[in-house]
């Protein structure tokens, strides 16, 4: 099967095997996959990954010994358990399981090829009336509604740093569940798109003087990290979304100083990002901006890495 495969040359489209069926698992057709901002890391180095890419996906059970799966239309949570942990996940999904694998980030083969394999309890039926590109988003979708998960914030003033992929997901949830959302960006042209959504914005170069009650940190940059540590008020709570390839050179000082609280957020429920989705009330159609077939995976890459891309689709099977 074609797949995008990081290796120790870089991002490549080669053939590799298809996956084998094993006991509990499903073998997935994969039809569309979305490219997010930490497969771009991955590709400078983080996790130290090699192996087909890609963890945001949407396809259909094609194998499976369990035959009610067959022919169903899934998406999937990324953390999959070792096969003798004793850890249910029925609290976590599994994404602190000792000895967990990660779907195309930690030791396993991710979802950028035409088939990938996954756990059944992993497995989230989509409904019919969420199309692919809608549900190629439950992924990031889970990621934002994690932090409603982790925190109430209801009615409290929060800044979501960076409009991008997840950012803008993050600063929809948030602003729908009755927080006042302020979303920061570096640009004109990048803030746009929130402002069209409803969403309150502000330019990073131009912060207001009152500091925030919670901020989300999403841009991946170290810039991001040193802004919210500006706007956060102190005992208020930095919630961080990025990953590094690199450690960022950060003064922490004010963490100690204005005693502020520092959470990490990270994956969140498929369930509940799927249930979403069905809701109709977050515009991911106005998120992408490309979308290629497998064969153009490399040009894909090139146009997800650009400055101000969002969402960049990879069309994999015909669905």
């Amino acid at each position: 099967m074609q797949a995008v495969v990081l290796t120790d040359s870089g991002i490549a489209l080669q053939e590799m095997p298809s996956p084998e069926l094993v006991s509990g698992e499903a073998v997935v057709a994969v039809e569309l996959a979305g490219i997010c901002s930490t497969d771009l890391e991955l590709a400078k180095g983080y996790m130290d990954f090699h192996g087909i890419l890609g963890h945001e996906f949407v396809g259909r059970v094609t194998e499976c010994h369990d035959e009610a799966w067959l022919g169903r239309r899934v998406v999937a949570g990324i953390n999959i358990a070792p096969p003798d942990t004793t850890d249910t996940g029925l609290l976590s999904e599994h994404r602190h399981t000792p000895g967990r694998s990660v779907l195309g980030i930690l030791n396993r083969h991710g979802a950028m090829a035409e088939q990938v394999a996954v756990p059944i309890e992993n497995l989230v039926q989509v409904p019919d009336a969420v199309p692919n590109e809608t549900a190629v988003f439950a992924e990031p979708l889970a990621a934002a509604l994690r932090i409603s998960e982790q925190l109430n914030l209801g009615n409290q003033n929060v800044a979501v740093i960076g409009p991008g992929r997840l950012g803008m997901l993050i600063a929809a949830t948030l602003h729908q569940a009755d927080c006042n959302v302020t979303l920061f960006g570096r640009s004109e042209a990048s803030l746009r798109l929130g402002r069209q959504w409803g969403i309150p914005t502000c330019h990073s170069d131009a912060p207001p003087k009152t500091a925030f009650d919670a901020v989300v940190e999403a841009t991946g940059s170290p810039a991001g990290l040193e802004l919210g540590l500006r706007l956060v008020r102190p005992l208020g709570r930095l919630i961080l979304k990025s990953t590094y390839a690199h450690p960022p050179a950060v003064d922490l000082s004010p963490i100690v100083v204005n005693e502020i609280n520092v959470i990490g957020s990270r994956c969140g429920s498929m369930h509940a990002a799927v249930r979403k989705l069905q809701e109709e009330t977050i515009d991911t159609d106005s998120l992408i901006d490309a979308r290629y077939p497998l064969s153009q995976a490399l040009e894909s890459f090139d146009v997800a890495a650009r400055a101000g891309i969002r969402k960049v689709l990879l069309d994999i099977g015909t669905g």
